[in-house]
């Protein structure tokens, strides 16, 4: 059973999409002419993309164990804390109607050998741990409504990564400048 639906529907404003009607003929109107330049696409791609860091930062990366930890933790987290066991009836049905399976334990791992880049990709990670939830279990139920309270937590506790990129920076120069202002004094 997959959540997603990858059919397309055929969409007659848009001929790309590979369906066609009768009114899509060709016309024998007469194109406007096209000036220098105006069948030049806007080419995006030529620009150059910022590439992702090799790992995350490590202020990042220790809020995010924080933050998992302090969920995983929680009295809510019960169902969600490791993997589903695919020996188990449960675990082999939420295995089969789950495209993306995530739990806390493969998220601490993954945080614990630097397999998140970035804390978004972590976030997504994260937020799927509740989506599976919300798909698989139904409203209103034990796990449903943990997945909820959890989330909300998440939601708050990602607070931490508000601020702004200048922010951050005058953090990380204010500990460096501490850092070395308490080593100059030990000399």
């Amino acid at each position: 059973m997959s959540f997603t639906d990858s059919s397309k529907k055929s969409d007659p404003a848009n001929p790309k999409d590979g369906s066609s009607s009768e009114s899509e003929k060709p016309s024998n109107e007469k194109q406007p002419t096209k000036t220098r330049g105006q069948n030049k696409k806007l080419d995006r791609s030529s620009k150059p993309k910022t590439p992702l860091p090799q790992k995350m930062d490590e202020e990042d990366l220790g809020i995010c164990i924080q933050i998992t930890e302090k969920l995983s933790n929680s009295v809510y987290a019960f169902g969600f804390r490791s993997p589903p066991d695919p020996t188990d009836e449960d675990g082999q049905s939420y295995l089969s109607a789950t495209e993306s399976p995530m739990d806390f334990q493969t998220l601490l791992n993954k945080l614990n050998t630097e397999g998140y880049r970035t804390v978004n990709e972590w976030k997504n990670d994260m937020n799927l741990i509740f989506d599976n939830a919300f798909n698989y279990f139904a409203p209103k139920t034990m796990r449903y409504d943990s997945a909820i309270k959890l989330k909300d937590k998440f939601t708050d506790l990602c607070q931490m990564f508000t601020k702004s990129e200048e922010e951050r920076w005058m953090i990380k120069i204010e500990k460096l400048c501490n850092k070395y202002i308490s080593a100059d004094n030990e000399q």
